[in-house]
């Protein structure tokens, strides 16, 4: 299982492990897993030589004694019948367990992740617009699975009626979940699964949490393996040399560094010339624009989003449309990116969630082309959707993810 065989043994040894705290109570040396060693480190807790963690609390009783050696015992084996961890809000939440059906709401990185660890066929109710933008084919067998409205209008007596174990969404919002459903016994978990700096932690959370903890590592693997590959190729060039990218998005506005974007970008190779600018997603002014004359422009097409999965037969007339307004538009004309060819377009599909190193692959190949002569982003998209959503998809015969393809790309350079 690998994107290009060629590179399996070198990036394997690459990989070098995860740099993250596992964000779940029993992880007592606060890093990326459970394990015995928490044991040993809870151990010394008690006997007074280690100092008491935020995560050593196994039981979040206040307390740290024997107790809490029992129940990271009992993660450790999967036989814990309460959870507690700290979710995308920075609140701590205690989960009870086991569960079986499940309801998706908020970003459709919640979707795909669930699929990412073989749970798809645990849930029971879909947000609408992941209904409605994924299409048939992505979705296979979860296409005829009742709708629980939007996120931000559930309907929440369609997801009482489906007798759902867990509803899994996003940050907290507008719609407080927990007291539309307060005396029901459906419990709510809130983790933002499209960041891509955050994705592979939250993932392992709720293998956890789903009892699928096997998958998780698979996907941690996968995702490590990548994360070496980019970074070792990376690496190879001063990152002063890096050049310089503009995101451009419907509205005249563009992705800071506090967006989602950002991590996808770094991971590439690319220095977002708006990485300062306040908020996530800024208006832009034509004249910094010019003023900062960026190497390469990657107009982020929504209007295909998730139904590139729904285009037959490659249809990138989306696509090209963006492509045509970006390099027609008079006040990019003397910018560096136009004049030099290095205008791109990318479904927003690629970008984020569990497969965001789809779009690293493809953003590489763009900013960095004498890098990455030997990198088929198609075949990761491929192995993705095979090995990590469960889809018989052909990339060969369906989908519309990039503008222009990357074989006319190569033919004209």
């Amino acid at each position: 299982m690998f994107f290009l065989i060629a590179l399996t043994t070198s990036i394997s040894a690459l990989a070098t492990g995860s740099d993250f705290t596992l964000d779940i109570f029993g992880n007592a040396n606060m890093d990326d897993r459970i394990d015995d060693s928490d044991i040993s480190y809870l151990q010394d807790i008690i006997k007074g030589s280690n100092e008491r963690t935020k995560l050593a609390d196994a039981n979040n009783d206040s307390v740290i004694d024997e107790k809490d050696i029992e129940q990271t015992k009992l993660i450790i084996n999967g036989g814990e019948t309460e959870l507690t961890f700290i979710d995308c809000d920075g609140i701590t939440v205690t989960i009870k367990k086991p569960l079986k059906n499940i309801v998706t709401a908020g970003h459709s990185g919640v979707l795909e992740a669930v699929r990412v660890l073989k749970a798809g066929d645990q849930i029971v109710g879909m947000e609408d617009d992941d209904l409605k933008n994924y299409g048939d084919d992505f979705l296979a067998d979860l296409s005829n699975t009742p709708s629980i409205g939007t996120w931000k209008e559930p309907d929440f007596e369609k997801i009482i009626e489906l007798k759902t174990d867990l509803i899994i969404t996003t940050n907290r919002g507008s719609v407080d979940f927990e007291n539309k459903l307060k005396g029901t016994e459906i419990q709510v978990i809130h983790l933002q699964l499209s960041d891509t700096d955050s994705v592979l932690p939250r993932i392992l959370i709720l293998g956890y949490i789903l009892d699928k903890r096997d998958e998780a590592e698979a996907y941690r693997k996968w995702h490590d393996n990548l994360d070496a590959y980019f970074q070792d190729r990376i690496s190879t060039v001063s990152q002063k040399t890096w050049p310089k990218v503009f995101w451009i998005r419907p509205g005249k506005t563009t992705c800071s560094g506090n967006s989602s974007y950002e991590g996808t970008l770094e991971k590439a190779g690319g220095i977002n010339i708006a990485k300062d600018l306040p908020s996530n997603y800024p208006a832009i002014d034509q004249e910094w624009v010019l003023k900062e004359n960026p190497d390469v422009m990657i107009g982020i097409s929504f209007t295909s989003s998730h139904r590139a999965y729904d285009c037959d037969s490659h249809n990138l007339t989306a696509l090209k449309q963006l492509y045509d307004e970006i390099i027609e538009a008079p006040e990019y004309k003397n910018i560096k990116a136009v004049t030099d060819g290095n205008v791109f377009i990318t479904s927003s599909a690629t970008v984020l969630s569990a497969g965001y190193f789809i779009g690293v692959a493809y953003l590489a190949k763009w900013i960095h082309p004498e890098l990455f002569t030997d990198l088929d982003p198609q075949a990761i998209h491929q192995e993705y959707l095979t090995d990590f959503q469960g889809i018989d998809f052909d990339l060969n015969k369906h989908g519309a993810f990039v503008y222009p393809p990357l074989n006319e790309r190569a033919q004209s350079h």
